[in-house]
């Protein structure tokens, strides 16, 4: 697993924004950059702002964290929205549908 920081700054990397863009005066311009380098932690409230400025929500962030994985609760769920309807072979392909 990555560092939260370090997700965040490749997210704004790759979204071209700037850290006075992302912080917009919520957040100190000297603490952002040691968060973004896995130098300190943020509240989960600033965690909240800066998504919010980047336009991502904390599944697309946990999503993009786990390395563009979904953890296994959430792998499941996602596999089980996306069968066809009526559709059991399928069903009893997803691990633990059976049990």
């Amino acid at each position: 697993m990555k560092n939260y920081g370090l997700v965040v700054k490749d997210i704004r990397n790759g979204k071209g924004y700037t850290q006075k863009y992302v912080i917009k005066n919520h957040l100190t311009q000297g603490g952002f950059p040691k968060f973004e380098n896995g130098l300190s932690d943020i509240s989960l409230r600033n965690m909240e702002f800066i998504l919010n400025q980047l336009d991502v929500t904390f599944e697309e962030f946990f999503f993009i964290t786990h390395d563009y994985h979904y953890r296994k609760k959430n792998d499941l769920l996602q596999q089980f929205i996306n069968l066809t309807y009526n559709d059991k072979l399928s069903l009893k392909k997803i691990p633990l549908a059976s049990h």
